[in-house]
C-alpha cells in the first residue's frame, strides 16, 4: 500500500504538467489570435494622440480596408477613395472630403489657416461612423480581429 500513494503523486504530477502545458498552449494561441489586434490597436492610438490631417486620413483608409469596404479604385488618392465610397452609397462626401481636403492641403502644400485637431478628430469619427453602419456584424468582428489593413493594401485598377 505504501507504493500507491507515491504512484497516485506521480499521476497528480503528470495530469499537473499536462495541464500545465495545456494552458501553455491556450495561452500561445490567444496571443497569436490576439497579436494582430493589438497591433493595430497601438497604431490607431499612436495616430490618435496627435491628430494630423495625415494621420487622420491614414486611420479612415485603414478602418476601410479592416471593414472590407475598399473596393477597386481607379487610382490611390484620397478623391479616388471618398468618390469610390459615395458612389457605393457607403458614406456621404461632407466628413470624408474634409478628411481627404486636410490630408492634400497637409501633403502638398500649406493650408490658409491651421486645421484644428478637433475638427479632424470629429470628421475621422463621423467617417468611421458611416463605414462601421455599412459594414456587418462580421465584417466589424474580422476589422478587430483580423485587420486587413496590416498586411493587404489595395492596388489601383482600371475601370472601363
Amino acid at each position: 500500500d505504501a507504493a500507491n500513494p507515491v504512484e497516485s503523486a506521480e499521476g497528480v504530477v503528470e495530469g499537473e504538467s499536462l495541464a500545465g502545458l495545456v494552458w501553455l498552449l491556450v495561452a500561445l494561441i490567444a496571443l497569436v489570435v490576439l497579436t494582430p489586434a493589438t497591433t493595430r490597436w497601438i497604431k490607431r492610438v499612436h495616430r490618435l494622440r496627435g491628430v494630423s490631417a495625415q494621420m487622420a486620413w491614414a486611420e479612415f483608409e485603414d478602418t476601410a480596408i479592416d471593414l472590407g469596404l475598399m473596393g477597386a479604385l481607379r487610382a490611390q488618392t484620397t478623391d479616388a477613395l471618398v468618390e469610390d465610397l459615395g458612389e457605393r452609397g457607403i458614406l456621404s462626401a461632407g466628413s470624408a472630403q474634409y478628411l481627404a481636403d486636410a490630408a492634400n492641403a497637409e501633403r502638398y502644400g500649406t493650408p490658409a489657416s491651421p486645421i484644428p485637431s478637433s475638427a479632424l478628430q470629429s470628421a475621422l469619427d463621423a467617417c468611421v461612423a458611416e463605414l462601421r453602419a455599412h459594414a456587418s456584424r462580421s465584417q466589424r468582428f474580422l476589422a478587430v480581429v483580423w485587420p486587413r489593413s496590416l498586411w493587404d493594401r489595395p492596388t489601383p485598377t482600371r475601370r472601363s
